[in-house]
């Protein structure tokens, strides 16, 4: 009964541990697929952020080529364009020759008639565009994927308080089908020692029939044997008698003169009591009277052993049906 309770406690709780194992297995991969993801977002903000540097940088670059190359430009068509200029105001002079000028004059001049053009393009506009843009386009991509994390953390968040509170209503069952198998098993355990004690009261009482059935065997055994010696002795008596009456002759005296005699002689008084006291039939008699002796003593020891054995019925019934 103990090794049954045992197995079945044993039994429960495997089925609670595996049901846990199961669980918390389920768990672990959510949690692990949530954190790659969660990583996996993060590589690819780190990336984001750094393709944006870069890209920052190498606009940076671009921007001060493009101001070195404007530089250099505009120096090279000023010294060809001067070069130009510089010839036709010299044959000019050798004509006229008013006056010599001075040669920075003439370079003055010319550098105020001369205007400065500006050959590279408005970058100012572009990286100002392409800034605000970059900036806005990489925020607004920032923002949506912040946005979906949120909303993926939102909804991992919500499935992990399902999951909570459904793993909570779970263990609730689980507790109190817990209660009640344990109230189960007391209950079957309480039955099962009611029953124990049953068959044990029922193995005493079959042992104690077993006994009085083997008593009664004897003292059946014992009864038919007197029976049998008394049927004997009477079959004995009876024929011991029916012998001596085919022996015995008539027993009637009679007195000449006075007809029968009604007082025999003391002495044949005396013969005939012996003769009484010895005769087949007070030997009948007696043995007629211990038969029924023996068959009141049969029938007491029966009325005994039938009190004895009580309400069991069914053993009487056997006892009864087998042995009378």
């Amino acid at each position: 009964m103990v090794m049954l309770r045992k197995f079945l406690c044993s039994g429960v709780r495997d089925e609670s541990s595996l049901g846990d194992a199961d669980k918390w297995r389920q768990r672990r991969n959510n949690s692990f697929d949530q954190n790659r993801q969660l990583e996996e977002v993060t590589k690819e903000r780190d990336g984001l952020k750094r393709v944006a540097v870069t890209l920052q940088r190498a606009v940076t670059q671009l921007v001060a080529y493009c101001a070195s190359a404007e530089d250099e430009l505009n120096r090279t068509v000023l010294a060809h364009l001067l070069g130009q200029l510089a010839a036709p105001d010299r044959s000019l002079d050798l004509d006229s020759r008013p006056s010599t000028p001075n040669q920075t004059d003439l370079n003055s001049s010319v550098v105020s008639r001369t205007k400065h053009v500006h050959f590279a393009p408005d970058l100012d506009s572009i990286l100002v565009s392409l800034d605000e843009e970059g900036v806005v386009g990489f925020l607004q991509q920032q923002r949506d994927v912040s946005a979906d994390i949120k909303r993926e953390l939102e909804h991992s968040l919500r499935r992990l308080r399902d999951e909570a509170h459904e793993l909570l209503e779970l263990s609730a069952r689980c507790a109190g089908r817990g209660r009640r198998e344990s109230n189960m098993l007391e209950s079957s355990a309480v039955q099962i020692t009611e029953l124990v004690q049953d068959m044990d009261n029922k193995i005493k009482i079959c042992e104690n029939c077993e006994i009085q059935k083997e008593m009664l065997s004897e003292v059946q055994t014992e009864s038919a044997a007197r029976e049998a010696a008394l049927r004997d002795e009477l079959q004995a008596a009876a024929l011991r008698l029916a012998r001596l009456l085919a022996e015995r002759g008539p027993s009637d005296v009679i007195a000449e003169g006075y007809g029968t005699c009604a007082e025999p002689p003391a002495g044949a008084g005396a013969c005939r009591s012996l003769d009484d006291a010895r005769s087949p039939r007070t030997q009948l008699a007696r043995a007629a009277h211990d038969l029924e002796l023996a068959l009141r003593e049969r029938d007491d020891l029966q009325q005994q052993v039938s009190q004895r054995a009580g309400p069991n019925s069914y053993s009487d019934t056997i006892i009864k049906d087998r042995y009378l």
